[in-house]
Parts: structure tokens; C-alpha cells; sequence
């Protein structure tokens, strides 16, 4: 009732625990959510702060190049045209060499002048074009320019820009059209080039000055904070300002429809906000954030993980508590039936007295292993397990453990062989290896079929001794070999659970050779298991440390030994 009642208070104490780390985390998770969703707010806001001045740049920019555009290219230039007759199909076209000349009189700016690669003249009457200078090729330059003129130009317009895309790059014409007394349209001229000649007049726009305010900027008397980029039609970039940011943070806006509607866009750089945000952008504290939640959740983890443990350990000490109680009540019971049957005088004859005598002599050396277990697992769990090396030889040793052992095996019609085949000289602790043979023995009697043989061997390889015990059970499964070996640890199999144990007795076996510097391990046969124990032989070698395949290799098969000895 008392280990029930454990139990019980160590499942209600882990279930609290398990509670409250749930609503801590439940609490850290709220806190984060509101955290991040305050830091999201108040980015956005910025950001959105920030991507107003963006716009206002590309506003500023768009006027900017508007006025170099209208007044320090195309209205000299048209105005030029008109005072040549370009539009009166009678007189000779003005060349782009007479914009050059003009140019250099100071009639018309010198930028306009080196816009214009050729002049034209077209008749929308004769649907003939005349041009003068590097023309292009007249068929595809009458159908953009009549198609334009058709869909998109207006008469109030001073002048109109239309931008196309060929195999050089890109190039551009800009046209005016003159009515007849009928208001249709009758001649358009203009001038035309390539569209890298407007560079100068979009760097020109960007120099005029910051294109932010120096409220806005600090100071700053520098467009460093930003990037201009010009766009055509066709979406080729015509210009770029500064190293060109990639950035969320972008402003547009489009020349008039008569300029081409070419599209602007101003980027700020990321790091603009330290100087136009006071204080800069928000820092996101998703990484914190995450990692404080990371970190409960592994807590929490680590603390189920924890509580789990100490239920299994609560468990198997009730279960060991449990195991041994029963493994002590029958040897002693049977102690205690035959003593009484022999004080009470009720056996019959001498044979039924010596049988009496031999049961409570088994059941003694029964008790004795098990208490043997008990006091080398209490031990090893205080860190106070040690050994007394003696040179000898184990085959004698082995022997006198096996016939002690013969009685318990005759219960269950055992047959015990032996593969003694050479002696063997070692170090070792003599009752250390009685016990751990004694443990090999019991565990393949206890799991193995009544009427089974049981192989004990011994060989001398690699500086080891190896000792194995085989049996002719179901064999352990290769998931299983290691921890076989594990304290309480017993297989999840209807089988294994119906037979009574500690738990502990491979686990002794194994502390005990790792106190001689040994290791143990399981192999699977035809028939059976084999668990192996390797020794060094000597106190001043070194602990085992050759690969278990490679010592297997020199373990005999069973099938070789010979039953009642050693083989000669």
C-alpha cells in the first residue's frame, strides 16, 4: 500500500509539475505574440514613414528631370525646328550639323544639340518620311510614329517622346504635328537619336541638389541615403543613380504621358532609418523572442523527460523491490519446509533425508547468488565496487563454479558441456568470476526450454581471456544486445515477463568486468545466444580495447564441445 501510495503522490507531483511549465509556456507564448505584434506595428509605421520619403524623392526627381527635359532639351529644340520650316514640306530640312552649329552660336543649349543623331519630316498625307543624319529604318520608324500620333497624341502637347527598344540598346524620337486649314493632321517632324545620349540630362536632374529635404536628412547635403532609377516603356533600365540598394523601401512616380511616361523609382538604403526614423527602425525581436521560447520549450521538455525517468525509476524499484522479495520467498520457503520436515523426523528413510539435505543446500547456494547480486549492484551504484586480482588458473575455477551450479540446473533437466580446452593463466578477482559465471548460467537456465544444453568455454586471444556460456534459448534481438546489459532493464516480451528476476544479474556480470579492465558482449547463433566475457590476463595490461568482431572470431563454436568436462 505504502509503494502504491508513492506511486500515486509521484504521478500527482509530476502532473502539477507538467501543469504549471505548460501554462509558463502557454504565458511566454502570449508574451511573444504581443511582443512581436507591438514590434510589427511599430516597423510597418516606419517603414511606412520612410517609404513616403521615398516617394517624395521620386516626386522631386520626376519635376526635376521634367524641367531639363522640356526647357533645357525639347522646347530649344522644336523651337529650332519652327524657325528652320521644318514643318512646311517646301523647304529644306534643317540637318543635325545646323543644330550643331546653332548650338555652338549659344542659340540653343549644348545638351539639346547633343540629343539629335537626325532630323525627320513626315507626311501623313503621302505616308513618306525624310530624314537627315543617321536615320533609321523607314518602315518600322513610319509605323511606331503613325501608330503613336493615332492612339496617344494630343494637340495640346508641345511636343511628344515615344521610346523603342532595338538590337543597339534602345532609341528615341520626338515629334510635333502640324494640322491643314481642316484640323487633320498633315506633316510631323522631330528630332531622334539613341537613348544613352540622355544620360547627361538625367544626371543633370540629380544634380541640382539633395532630393530630400535637410529637415528630413539631418543635414546631409548628399543623396548617399538613396538611388534613382530610370525606367523605359519596355521595362530596360535607362538610368541609375548610386549603387542601386536592394530595398523594401521604394517611392514612384511617371513622366507625363508627352515625355515618354518614363517610370522613376527612388530605394532607400536599410540603413536610411538610423538617419530619417529618430531612434531607426525597430529591431525585430523575433530572434530573442524565439530563442526564449526555444528555450522554455526545452526546459519543459527536459523536464518531462526528467519526470518520466523518475516514474520509470519509481517503477522499476517497485518492480525490483517486488522481484526480489519473490526471488528471496521461495528459496527460503523451501528452506523452511525441508529444515521443519527434518526436525519434525518425517522423512521416512536415509535417501529421503539426503534429498531433504540437498534442496536446502541448493536453495542456500540459490540465496547466496542472489545476495551476492544485491551486495555487488549496492556497490556499483555508491561507486565502491573493487576486486582482489590473484594469478590462476581459471579452468579450475570454472569447473568448481559449474558443479556448484549442477543442482540448480538438474530442476529443469539442463545439460551443462563444457569447451575447456587449454588452460588459461590470469589476473583476476576468483569469486568475482564464480559470480559472474554463477549470473550467465541462471539467465540461460531461467530464459532457455527445459532439457537444453548449455555450453561453458574458455580461449586465450589477443591478450584476453574469453569465457562464454552458450545457450539453446530464442537468442536476443540484435536491437536488444546492448541493453541486455542495463540495470532493471528487462525485453518487452510475454515470454521474458513471465519469468520471475531482479534485473540485475547481466548487469553485474558487466560491472564486474569492467572492474577487471574486461568487457562483455551477446552474440546470436543458430540455436540460442552466446554471451561472451573478455578479460585481460594479466593486472598490468591494458583494459581490453580489440573490436568485438575481431575477439569473436575466436570464441569455438558450441557445436564442438563434449558433455560431463573439459575436452582434452
Amino acid at each position: 500500500m505504502k509503494t502504491g501510495k508513492r506511486l500515486g503522490s509521484s504521478i500527482s507531483q509530476a502532473a502539477a509539475v507538467t501543469g504549471m511549465l505548460l501554462i509558463a509556456l502557454l504565458l511566454v507564448g502570449v508574451l511573444a505574440v504581443n511582443a512581436i505584434s507591438s514590434a510589427q506595428y511599430h516597423r510597418e509605421t516606419a517603414e511606412g514613414v520612410l517609404r513616403d520619403y521615398a516617394a517624395l524623392a521620386a516626386e522631386q526627381y520626376r519635376q526635376r528631370l521634367t524641367n531639363v527635359l522640356s526647357y533645357r532639351a525639347y522646347n530649344p529644340l522644336f523651337a529650332a525646328l519652327a524657325r528652320a520650316g521644318a514643318d512646311n514640306p517646301s523647304t529644306p530640312l534643317i540637318t543635325a550639323a545646323d543644330i550643331t552649329a546653332a548650338a555652338s552660336r549659344d542659340e540653343i543649349p549644348g545638351e539639346a544639340a547633343s540629343l539629335v543623331a537626325y532630323t525627320f519630316r513626315y507626311d501623313f498625307r503621302s505616308r513618306e518620311v525624310e530624314f537627315s543624319g543617321q536615320a533609321p529604318e523607314a518602315r518600322d520608324f513610319i509605323e511606331s510614329l503613325s501608330t503613336h500620333a493615332e492612339s496617344s497624341y494630343d494637340s495640346e502637347w508641345p511636343f511628344a517622346v515615344v521610346y523603342r527598344t532595338d538590337s543597339d540598346g534602345g532609341n528615341y524620337f520626338a515629334y510635333r504635328v502640324s494640322s491643314d486649314g481642316d484640323g487633320n493632321p498633315a506633316i510631323a517632324f522631330g528630332v531622334g537619336g539613341p537613348s544613352s545620349a540622355l544620360g547627361p540630362h538625367f544626371r543633370m536632374a540629380s544634380a541640382y541638389g539633395p532630393l530630400l529635404p535637410p529637415s528630413l536628412t539631418g543635414g546631409v547635403e548628399r543623396d548617399s541615403l538613396l538611388a534613382v532609377t530610370v525606367t523605359g516603356p519596355s521595362g530596360q533600365e535607362m538610368y541609375r543613380s548610386g549603387p542601386g540598394y536592394v530595398s523594401s523601401i521604394e517611392g514612384s512616380d511617371q513622366l507625363s504621358r508627352n515625355l515618354g511616361g518614363l517610370d522613376i523609382t527612388a530605394a532607400l538604403a536599410l540603413d536610411a532609418a538610423d538617419e530619417l526614423i529618430i531612434g531607426g527602425l525597430p529591431e525585430s525581436r523575433v530572434p530573442m523572442l524565439a530563442g526564449l521560447l526555444i528555450l522554455t520549450v526545452g526546459l519543459l521538455v527536459v523536464a518531462l523527460i526528467i519526470l518520466k525517468r523518475e516514474h520509470e525509476l519509481s517503477r522499476l524499484r517497485s518492480d525490483f523491490v517486488s522481484g526480489v522479495s519473490h526471488e528471496l520467498r521461495t528459496p527460503l520457503a523451501q528452506i523452511r519446509m525441508f529444515a521443519e520436515t527434518l526436525l519434525l523426523q518425517r522423512v521416512r528413510n536415509d535417501a529421503e533425508r539426503d534429498k531433504s539435505l540437498q534442496i536446502i543446500n541448493r536453495e542456500t547456494t540459490r540465496l547466496t547468488q542472489l545476495i551476492d547480486n544485491l551486495l555487488q549492484f549496492s556497490k556499483s551504484e555508491r561507486g565502491v565496487g573493487q576486486v582482489e586480482l590473484k594469478t590462476m588458473n581459471l579452468v579450475p575455477l570454472l569447473l568448481e563454479t559449474i558443479e556448484g551450479f549442477s543442482p540448480l540446473a538438474e530442476i529443469h533437466q539442463v545439460k551443462i558441456v563444457t569447451d575447456l580446452r587449454t588452460d588459461v593463466i590470469a589476473d583476476v578477482d576468483p569469486s568475482a568470476i564464480q559470480q559472474m559465471l554463477l549470473n550467465l548460467l541462471d539467465n540461460a537456465v531461467k530464459y532457455g526450454s527445459d532439457g537444453q544444453r548449455v555450453t561453458v568455454g574458455i580461449t586465450q586471444s589477443h591478450g584476453c581471456a574469453l569465457i562464454w556460456v552458450a545457450d539453446e534459448g530464442p537468442g536476443i534481438p540484435d536491437q536488444d544486445r546492448d541493453r541486455v546489459w542495463e540495470r532493471f532493464w528487462r525485453r518487452n516480451d510475454k515470454r521474458v515477463q513471465a519469468v520471475a528476476g531482479t534485473g540485475i544479474g547481466l548487469s553485474v556480470v558487466r560491472d564486474l568486468a569492467e572492474l577487471h579492465g574486461g568487457r562483455v558482449w551477446v552474440t546470436n547463433l543458430k540455436k540460442g545466444a552466446r554471451f561472451v566475457i573478455a578479460l585481460p590476463v594479466s593486472q598490468w595490461g591494458a583494459p581490453v580495447r580489440v573490436k568485438l568482431d575481431e575477439l569473436d572470431r575466436y570464441v569455438p563454436a558450441p557445436a564442438i564441445a563434449s558433455e560431463g568436462g573439459a575436452i582434452a
